[in-house]
């Protein structure tokens, strides 16, 4: 038996199944490095909402931190007119700004909005099962604007990862809410309605 031939053939195997992890491990790279140029290149322009401007944000002044109490509410409930009334005033007119030059002006929806509105819907679609309870909807019929919404709330509350530890609704009351550090929301309505106003005023003049 050759026993140099038979290791002569054992290194050159080993060489080229080196050969071959390498050269794969050299392509893996690659593509990593085309998907990440990719999806930078996904990510600078996923915002642009026009061909020369792109409108990722509304520029406002920076909004001042205020302490807010987290508390069961008598507002805000499921039924009857006063809810409604307390739900649909959350979104300030049509719930939308507008943004860009005056000749291509646009309109948007910022997140704090669509969230609010989202969770209007999501009331409404309630009610609506509600009053026909004995006769359900199955599952792919369920309106499309309310699977919207909840996917919507869903990636938002995964996007934004609150982290804050907060006790649970059977834990007995220390008869202090919680409290938590946010912005002045106050200052976006106030914001919203002088832009709305102001598209309005530009609209009537024009």
């Amino acid at each position: 038996m050759h026993f140099g031939n038979i290791f002569a053939e054992q290194g050159g195997l080993m060489r080229l199944a080196t050969l071959v992890i390498i050269c794969g491990a050299i392509g893996l790279q690659i593509e990593c490095i085309i998907w990440i140029q990719h999806s930078r290149q996904r990510l600078s322009t996923h915002n642009a909402r026009s061909s020369d401007q792109a409108i990722d944000s509304w520029q406002i002044p920076a909004l001042d931190p205020i302490l807010m109490a987290f508390e069961d509410s008598v507002h805000y409930s499921i039924h009857g007119a006063v809810a409604k009334a307390e739900w649909d005033s959350l979104v300030p007119g049509d719930g939308l700004i507008y943004l860009g030059e005056q000749a291509s002006e646009r309109p948007f929806m910022i997140s704090m909005f669509h969230e609010l509105r989202c969770l209007g819907i999501i009331r409404e679609g309630l009610l609506a099962r509600w009053k026909d309870i004995d006769n359900p909807l199955p599952p792919e019929e369920t309106p499309a604007v309310i699977r919207h919404c909840l996917n919507y709330l869903r990636q938002m509350i995964i996007c934004r990862c609150d982290i804050v530890v907060e006790s649970l609704m059977e834990m007995p009351s220390t008869g202090y809410p919680d409290l938590y550090l946010c912005k002045d929301w106050s200052a976006v309505y106030d914001e919203a309605v002088k832009n709305q106003q102001l598209h309005a005023n530009k609209t009537s003049n024009s």
